[in-house]
């Protein structure tokens, strides 16, 4: 008898023991997903502060040149000071001083941002626009092409995070593209790459429009996180 309960004591302290490894389990994977979660939040808030800089970076760089009175264009590319360069507005083309923006000899740095804000290992992708922005269905100046420039593709967190940190919301607007326009087809698209590649096409698409519903980070109709910032309103 006495042999009988010793065993059922030993098979209760082992049923208590099985009870007590799964309750620990479980609170280590509790803890583990939240900690995993939290960790992409504070991710996401840290590579926000990045691209606001980087955004804040180019934006300020910009205008410092556009201030020489050398150049009456800067260029989103690597291009090399022209006098017969190329201006470009309200979808109009002519000649005049320019240079780019990212020229190894008086520019900065092209776009950078590390590669864990980024959905794709091949680095960040940056474009400026001239072209009509209408924000939540209204112009954002007249009917005459915006100038603004973009970074992507940018992790959902850190679309989010950015978002917060300008609207005060976590909540990622939509882009669709106007009825002339398809993901391929913008007018006076300056582009880059990282890393530094460089190509433009040119067009005097007037219509042509882009549309969102809010001035921030965006989800494209693709899918992309990108952030859109203003530099012109006309």
């Amino acid at each position: 008898m006495h042999k009988k309960s010793e065993a059922g004591n030993v098979i209760f302290l082992i049923l208590i023991a099985i009870i007590l490894f799964a309750a620990l389990a479980m609170a280590i994977t509790n803890s583990s997903n939240s900690s995993g979660g939290n960790s992409n939040s504070e991710d996401g808030k840290l590579g926000a502060s990045v691209v606001e800089q980087e955004v804040v970076r180019l934006e300020a760089e910009m205008k410092r040149m556009s201030f020489n009175k050398n150049y009456e264009q800067v260029l989103y590319n690597d291009s090399a000071y022209s006098t017969t360069g190329v201006c470009y507005r309200a979808g109009v083309t002519r000649t005049c001083p320019s240079i780019g923006l990212f020229n190894p000899g008086q520019g900065i740095m092209p776009p950078y941002l590390p590669a864990k804000y980024l959905t794709t290992q091949s680095g960040v992708r940056s474009t400026m626009e001239h072209r009509r922005l209408i924000v939540g269905g209204v112009e954002v100046g007249t009917s005459a092409a915006d100038v603004w420039i973009t970074l992507r593709p940018l992790t959902r967190w850190v679309c989010e995070g950015y978002n917060l940190k300008r609207n005060l919301s976590g909540t990622i607007p939509l882009q669709t593209y106007g009825p002339e326009s398809g993901p391929d087809g913008r007018s006076e698209l300056q582009y880059i790459a990282q890393p530094p590649s460089f190509s433009a096409t040119h067009s005097a698409a007037a219509a042509d429009a882009l549309k969102i519903d809010d001035i921030a980070c965006v989800e494209r109709p693709d899918g992309i996180y990108e952030v859109i910032h203003i530099l012109e309103r006309n």
